[in-house]
C-alpha cells in the first residue's frame, strides 16, 4: 500500500476521531440542557399545582363552612376537615419544593401565616355556630375578616402561578431550541457519515482499482519477459546444437 494512501487513511481516521468526539461533546452538553430544562418544567409545574390545590381547597373549606352554618349538617364539617387537611398537606409539599430554591422562604412564611389565619377564621366561625351563639353580627365580622384574608392570599397565589407559568413558557422555548440543536447535530452526524464513508469508499475503490491495473500490467510484462527468456533459451539450445554439429563435421573432415 502506497505511502500517500496510508497518510490519507491516517488523516481520514484522525479527522473522524476528532469529529466523533466533537459531536459527542456537543451532544452531551445539549442532553444535559434537556435534563436541566425538563427538571425545571417539572418543578414549576409541581409548584403551580400545589398553589392551585391550596387555593381550591380553601375555597371548598369556605363553602363547607357556609353549608354547615346554613344547614347544621355534620357532613359539611367532615368535608371541611378534609379540605383543611388538604390545604395543610399542599402547603407542606410546597415548602418541600422550596428546597430546590425556587423562591424565598420569607414568601412562604408570609403565605403560610395568611393561610393559618384563614383556617383559624373558618374554625372560629364553625365553633361559633356549634355553640348555638351564631349571631349574624358575629358571623358577619368573621366573614368580613375571612374575605380580607382571601383577598391577601388569592392575589399572592395568582401572582406566583403567573410567574411560574411564564417561567415554564420560557423554559419551553429553551427546550425547543435545544431539541432543535440536537436534531441539527444528528443531521450533521448523518451527513458527515455519508460524506466521509462515501468518499473513503470511492477513493479506496479507485485506488485499489489502480493497483489492480498496475498488477495486471506487471503480470503481462512478466509473462512477456518469461516468453522472451524461453525463446532466448530455446534459441541458445538451437545454436548450441548447430555449433556442436558443425564442430563434429569439422572433426570428421580432418580425419
Amino acid at each position: 500500500m502506497g505511502r500517500k494512501f496510508k497518510r490519507f487513511l491516517f488523516a481520514s481516521y484522525a479527522a473522524a476521531f476528532v469529529l466523533f468526539f466533537g459531536l459527542q461533546y456537543f451532544m452531551k452538553t445539549a442532553l444535559d440542557d434537556v435534563g436541566r430544562y425538563t427538571a425545571l418544567l417539572s418543578y414549576d409545574h409541581e409548584v403551580v399545582v400545589a398553589m392551585q390545590d391550596i387555593s381550591l381547597s380553601l375555597q371548598q373549606a369556605e363553602s363547607n363552612r357556609r353549608g354547615y352554618i346554613l344547614t347544621n349538617s355534620i357532613d359539611f364539617i367532615q368535608d371541611y376537615n378534609s379540605e383543611v387537611k388538604s390545604v395543610q398537606q399542599s402547603f407542606l409539599y410546597l415548602k418541600q419544593l422550596n428546597l430546590n430554591g425556587g423562591y424565598r422562604d420569607q414568601f412562604l412564611d408570609s403565605l403560610g401565616a395568611s393561610i393559618n389565619d384563614r383556617i383559624e377564621n373558618l374554625k372560629s366561625s364553625i365553633d361559633l355556630a356549634m355553640t348555638n351563639n351564631s349571631s349574624d353580627s358575629a358571623q358577619a365580622v368573621l366573614a368580613g375578616r375571612g374575605k380580607e384574608l382571601m383577598e391577601t392570599i388569592r392575589p399572592t397565589i395568582l401572582e406566583l402561578v403567573k410567574e411560574k407559568q411564564n417561567s415554564r413558557d420560557d423554559t419551553d422555548r429553551k427546550l425547543e431550541r435545544v431539541n432543535a440543536e440536537i436534531k441539527t447535530l444528528f443531521e450533521i452526524a448523518f451527513i458527515l457519515l455519508i460524506v466521509f464513508g462515501g468518499s473513503l469508499f470511492v477513493i479506496s475503490y479507485f485506488y485499489f482499482k489502480k493497483i489492480d491495473i498496475i498488477e495486471d500490467g506487471l503480470r503481462r510484462e512478466l509473462f512477456q519477459a518469461r516468453q522472451q527468456v524461453q525463446h532466448a533459451t530455446s534459441r541458445y539450445q538451437d545454436l548450441k546444437i548447430e555449433l556442436k554439429e558443425k564442430m563434429d563435421q569439422d572433426d570428421g573432415g580432418q580425419a
